[in-house]
């Protein structure tokens, strides 16, 4: 390299990271009000994050996942042996319960995994 030609300008990239969480979920027949699945941390905010809710066989009725993000929340109905997927930027919680809140028993699995920029690297 000539000694007079400049180098490329360095760029600030952030890191992609992702993070994912599993579980398993039960209403009882006395429980009614919501149960909490999961919750983004406070200070973190997702570039894309994605929620898959199975409701087993085996559950009494159909499950409502209630996804909440900072201006506006989103209500899923599953029935049992489905399982029901949904993506957005902003998920700061998610829920589940009894449709209806009706008394029952409901069990399943649950997946959610979160893409976040984390730090700065230098590119180039």
């Amino acid at each position: 390299m000539d000694p007079g030609t400049r180098s490329p300008p360095v760029e600030n990239a952030s890191q992609l990271t992702e993070k994912e969480c599993c579980g398993n979920f039960l209403i009882q027949e006395n429980q009614t009000s919501p149960q909490l699945l999961w919750t983004m941390s406070p200070g973190l905010q997702a570039e894309l994050t994605q929620v898959s809710l199975f409701n087993d066989t085996s559950s009494s009725g159909s499950v409502e996942m209630t996804i909440a993000g900072d201006r506006s929340s989103f209500v899923m109905q599953i029935e049992p042996g489905t399982t029901g997927t949904y993506t957005d930027r902003n998920i700061g919680s998610i829920h589940v319960a009894l449709t209806g809140n009706k008394p029952g028993i409901a069990e399943g699995k649950y997946v959610v995994t979160a893409f976040f920029r984390l730090g700065e690297r230098k590119s180039g």
